[in-house]
């Protein structure tokens, strides 16, 4: 007798997900790392995941807080469907598998139940960095939110010079796929107390060369973040991810600038891209009047040796360039923001910390499967 392998299982296999080795697998359910459970399971659901808060939601996903034996993780379930089918929702989880590093959100696990599909992640932050941004200004800037801004240039190069040696696009970074985590919460030391983390890789693609990642084909994306070649689908390739965290860097030191002249925050900057007189409210179309804003040609701007709390305005011009080939790469941007190695350690540590709270007291026996058929 053998068992018929389920669709889902068929689709994380095309993608080297399953099975997972077992000295490897975060068997958060007690079932395995990637499960399906049939509708009536929904209270065996609630049993092994509790639920907290709700973090977030769009039109085809809820994000939550949830708790899983000794560790809060965020659950992100995608409602499939033709429009968005849990084929697209596999893509996410096979790139968060694939892609190890301690500024990425990490996988813990997965499952299934009627037509939705719930991807368990680690770890779970107080704040999307545009959520950060308002609640530094609110408190009137606290050092250690400024300090935490001020470091998170390299820390965010770094990690997209990873993403992108993997020759991958993540296609989307902007401010709400940017986590900051309380590192006061962790249960182990951390030199700075706020931790950013790039998150949703919903439409992120992978290649299989440099070549390859230069594409021309429609794709999603954010208007106000995205790469002037990127709205007029024109061909793009590594660099549109470059501008779009021009773009992340920019509203960073604005931030950071704001703590000593309040007058250049981020609401003076949202004003510049809505005074643009055909509505069109993305950085792409309002490069020239930033510039003026800030003062400086593009020369003046890498010209200029900024105080140490304004690190990264020597490459941001760069970064915005209208022509692709004009901006840096990242491995050029980690080279020149990341003075030593970025976070050493700290991915095994994070890994460490879910391996602990996901240990089991008294084990559960895994269910088998039922067979669906005898062949």
């Amino acid at each position: 007798m053998v068992f018929r392998e389920s669709e889902y299982h068929k689709l994380l296999r095309g993608k080297s997900l399953f099975p997972v080795d077992p000295l490897v697998e975060k068997n958060w359910s007690g079932r395995g790392q990637h499960v399906e459970f049939a509708k009536t399971d929904r209270k065996i659901i609630q049993n092994i995941l509790t639920p907290i808060e709700v973090l977030g939601s769009s039109s085809t996903a809820i994000v939550e807080a949830v708790r899983c034996r000794r560790i809060k993780l965020a659950r992100k379930t995608i409602r499939c469907s033709r429009r968005f089918t849990k084929a697209q929702a596999v893509e996410e989880v096979a790139h968060l598998t694939r892609l190890q590093h301690s500024h990425i959100v990490q996988v813990i696990g997965t499952y299934t139940i009627s037509n939705e599909l719930s991807i368990l992640l680690y770890p779970v932050a107080e704040y999307s960095l545009d959520g950060f941004f308002e609640s530094a200004i609110e408190a009137d800037y606290p050092w250690s939110m400024i300090d935490a801004l001020r470091y998170s240039f390299a820390c965010l190069a770094s990690t997209v010079d990873y993403i992108h040696n993997t020759i991958t696009k993540h296609m989307d970074i902007k401010p709400k796929n940017i986590l900051m985590r309380n590192m006061d919460s962790s249960s182990r030391p951390h030199k700075r107390k706020w931790k950013p983390y790039i998150a949703d890789f919903g439409i992120a693609r992978n290649y299989t060369s440099l070549a390859a990642s230069e594409t021309d084909g429609p794709t999603m994306f954010t208007r106000k973040y995205a790469a002037p070649e990127v709205v007029d689908r024109q061909s793009r390739g590594l660099s549109a991810d470059i501008f779009s965290l021009g773009c992340v860097f920019l509203e960073i030191k604005t931030v950071i600038t704001s703590y000593i002249d309040r007058d250049r925050g981020l609401s003076k900057l949202q004003s510049i891209l809505e005074e643009n007189p055909l509505s069109d409210y993305s950085y792409s179309a309002n490069i020239d009047a930033l510039r003026i804003h800030f003062g400086k040609s593009h020369d003046q701007a890498k010209s200029e040796v900024p105080p140490e709390h304004e690190q990264g305005v020597f490459v941001i011009w760069d970064m915005l360039e209208e022509d692709p080939l004009k901006r840096p790469s990242a491995s050029a941007l980690k080279k020149y923001l990341c003075k030593e190695e970025c976070c050493p350690g700290e991915g095994e540590k994070d890994q460490l910390e879910v391996d602990k709270c996901l240990v089991d007291e008294q084990p559960v026996r895994r269910r088998k499967p039922n067979p669906q058929s005898n062949i």
